[in-house]
């Protein structure tokens, strides 16, 4: 969410998200609760790993002035 209201800031803080999602498997209406439970967890599993730039930018973003003003003014 944030990368799409502040992104000069987030590109500028190298926390981007959306150009390491990859390409993401499609669910459709067409497919059984159990096959769209199997991508759900397969791109979780993928995107979740350590190494993967989207777990680690997620887990930084506070780094980022911006989203840990927001998050602090939200607490309150």
């Amino acid at each position: 969410m944030f990368e799409l209201y502040f992104p000069d800031e987030i590109k500028a803080a190298n926390k981007q998200i959306l150009p390491h999602l990859g390409k993401l498997t499609p669910i459709t209406d067409n497919m059984s609760d159990a096959a769209k439970l199997a991508i759900i967890q397969h791109e979780f599993d993928r995107l979740y790993d350590p190494r993967h730039p989207v777990r680690n930018n997620l887990e930084t973003l506070d780094s980022v002035d911006v989203v840990r003003t927001i998050r602090e003014a939200l607490k309150k």
